[in-house]
């Protein structure tokens, strides 16, 4: 039998999440903040956050999720702020989801492209709300290359009701001398927004 007291467990004061989230928007005060609570919260228990950040009654850019599951969980939640979902939709049947249920999906690949690309130019639509647009900086876990991300961006901005955020996922944010993120936002136009 093993003995689970010697487990690891993560506890979380909502005090001091809310106090902490409250000094971040003190000091950065036109920022957009964007909690991440994938995993459970990171095993502190989405439902418990989500609801605690929800009752801040602070306007958050998004809660970002990992996948389509900890999305819906949230909208069943009640939540109406809005969900930026990291992985994206897998198939038409995610982006559909994503429409319906006011979800965020970040188009990492050029498939995800092509689909959302495909629904904006057949369907009598005033675009699909807000899409991010992940640029791979040297992570290589997820994300467009620089030519592609252009060309995604250039695409999708074309509709007018559709706003596209850049985002990335920096390989190297303690380097001083990489310039990855910066070289990409001095090519497109200055309506690109890096998050």
């Amino acid at each position: 039998m093993i003995d689970s007291s010697f487990r690891a467990r993560a506890t979380i004061d909502l005090r001091a999440l809310k106090k902490n989230l409250s000094q971040v928007s003190a000091h950065c005060p036109e920022s957009q903040i964007v909690p991440v609570i994938k995993a459970n919260a990171y095993g502190h228990g989405v439902e418990k956050v989500a609801l605690a950040l929800n009752a801040m009654h602070r306007k958050f850019a998004a809660l970002a999720v990992a996948s389509m599951e900890e999305a819906i969980q949230l909208r069943t939640l009640g939540i109406s702020t809005p969900i930026l979902l990291l992985s994206g939709f897998r198939d038409k049947v995610e982006m559909d989801l994503c429409l319906n249920h006011k979800i965020e999906p970040v188009i990492h690949s050029m498939y995800q492209f092509e689909e959302i690309d495909k629904y904006l130019e057949t369907e009598i639509s005033h675009g699909v709300g807000r899409v991010w647009v992940k640029f791979n900086s040297g992570m290589n876990r997820l994300g467009l290359d620089k030519e592609q991300a252009l060309r995604v961006y250039g695409d999708l901005h074309r509709h007018p009701e559709t706003e596209v955020v850049f985002m990335s996922h920096l390989a190297s944010a303690d380097d001083p001398e990489s310039q990855s993120a910066v070289e990409l936002h001095t090519k497109a136009d200055s309506g690109v927004r890096l998050a």
